[in-house]
């Protein structure tokens, strides 16, 4: 299956490059710069969506967030805060720039701050990310340049999810039935500002003249950027090298050497911070097969994942040996190593009573990991005498409702981490006792739990540290790789790329 799906993506490449007779032409001169993707772009505001391309990538273009967390470093710089301190372990105040204005010209103030957090806040809202900001309890206006933020408990990673996972909106962004924008102020105070916007079509962005000129973020460069929503990702690859398109993104790795052979074009592959591991049901849901440490072991030395980086993933695809991020705080990365050897994953089956193997259903979702993926491990397990059968889920949504029913008794998962430079963005999810925790381990919990009570930078990284190095010496989880992504883009465009999985349009500029 894995050859049939690249051999028919190689021959829609190859119709593409028939496509493109000519070079094709970047839109330098009409100073726009025009990306396709294929995510569902129902919404445009960051607090209604799951898809990380509109929190991510559109929000950093058309949103600024209170402090910016530098890509490179990881150090958290003022952006629409002059500065911030900390009163006491549960009170944190910003100091707010006074020269900033809203893409209509309506000034910034702490009242929109307040706005922006004690809306996700409420319930009433339902917001799809309250979760981001539930670590709060109150944001306060001060003084019209003054906000403090009232937390529950001391919360380690603040600055990181306020940097990265709280876009400030204008206040009344939203009218009484939630729709963002329907009071004509679809405006952010970003290097971008949105011009159009056409669910499931598309988005347009023209230049903010007036952005922050000292800010982290640069000053924007580009005029004009178009962002359309095009599905299949041959047909994007034929709008590329046709001239219909500038940028692309995610890529086959079977594409990147006949695109780069291409005149006119240039490819890039990096790293992410997207994990994809193997879980198992050890609460026992499902069976207590899973509750035997050896079968888990079992799992972890069967599987050849250095071959599986290599063949399957392609450059900027790296083996994932702990339970986490291995730049995140908290990451343990003084873990057992497990090697790849089927005579061992044998003989543990063996001694935990499954001599012959056994037959077992592998859960995934079709939204992450790829198929591909799902499909290798597969063919790994079977060559160690466990019989896997696959059971691919529509989405998120029924993949965890059915393990949360106890019906998944392995599964391969993938999570991005939003990018966030911190473990308690995952371990709470599924180690903390959460619906998605099925290994339920006590210690784990109280660990996660005391974690996220206390400001004690060096306490929080010892516990968090013992979750994650716990994870893999008990197999609770088989860490499989770190997924890469693949760009294409005219030769005309100069974009700086992190292993994030966030094209900073707003720092694109044009050769």
């Amino acid at each position: 299956m894995v050859q049939l799906r690249n051999g028919l993506a190689l021959a829609l490449l190859g119709a593409a490059l028939l496509l493109a007779s000519a070079p094709a032409s970047a839109q330098k001169s009409r100073d726009t710069l025009r990306y396709v993707d294929s995510f569902n772009l129902d919404v445009i505001d960051p607090y209604h969506t799951g898809a990380r391309e509109i929190t991510m990538v559109i929000g950093e273009m058309a949103f600024d967030t209170l402090t910016y967390r530098d890509p490179k470093t990881f150090e958290h710089k003022p952006l629409l805060a002059r500065s911030w301190t900390w009163v006491n372990d549960v009170t944190l105040d910003f100091d707010l720039r006074t020269d900033v204005t809203w893409h209509d010209g309506v000034p910034f103030t702490a009242d929109d701050v307040a706005y922006t957090i004690n809306y996700v806040l409420d319930p009433a809202n339902r917001a799809y990310h309250r979760d981001w900001v539930s670590w709060i309890k109150t944001a306060e206006v001060l003084a019209k340049d003054k906000v403090r933020l009232h937390l529950n408990a001391p919360f380690g990673p603040a600055l990181e999810y306020i940097s990265l996972l709280v876009p400030i909106i204008p206040k009344d962004f939203y009218d009484a039935s939630g729709r963002a924008g329907a009071n004509g102020r679809l405006v952010g105070t970003g290097p971008y500002r949105i011009t159009e916007f056409v669910p499931s079509r598309g988005v347009k962005f023209e230049i903010n003249r007036n952005y922050i000129p000292d800010g982290p973020k640069g000053t924007p460069s580009i005029g004009k950027i178009e962002l359309r929503v095009l599905p299949d990702l041959a047909t994007q690859a034929a709008e590329l090298l046709s001239g219909g398109a500038d940028w692309i993104w995610r890529v086959s790795p079977n594409h990147l050497d006949n695109i780069r052979q291409m005149r006119g074009f240039q490819v890039a592959s990096g790293s992410t911070m997207r994990m994809t591991w193997i879980s198992f049901d050890v609460e026992g849901k499902a069976g207590n097969i899973f509750q035997d440490r050896r079968v888990r072991q079992a799992f972890a030395h069967a599987i050849n994942r250095e071959q599986l980086v290599r063949a399957v993933i392609g450059p900027g695809g790296r083996v994932l040996e702990t339970a986490c991020y291995p730049r995140q705080f908290g990451c343990a990365t003084d873990v057992p190593k497990y090697e790849f050897s089927i005579d061992k994953a044998k003989q543990l089956l063996a001694e935990a009573g499954y001599p012959n193997g056994f037959r077992v259903t592998l859960h995934s979702h079709a939204s992450a990991p790829q198929p591909v993926i799902v499909e290798a491990v597969q063919g790994f397990l079977r060559r160690a005498g466990i019989d896997v059968r696959l059971q691919m889920h529509g989405n998120f949504k029924p993949f965890y409702e059915a393990m949360e029913r106890g019906e998944v008794p392995v599964a391969i998962s993938s999570y991005g981490n939003y990018n966030i430079g911190d473990v308690q963005i995952s371990v709470p999810l599924y180690f903390g006792g959460e619906s998605r925790d099925t290994v339920r381990d006590e210690r784990l919990m109280n660990a996660i739990r005391e974690a996220s009570r206390t400001s004690d930078a060096a306490r929080r990284k010892e516990l968090l540290e013992m979750v994650t190095r716990t994870a893999i010496e008990e197999s609770y989880w088989v860490p499989l790789l770190l997924q890469s992504v693949h760009y294409a883009y005219s030769s005309d465009l100069d974009i700086p790329l992190w292993d994030d999985e966030n094209p900073r349009f707003y720092l694109a500029k044009w050769k």
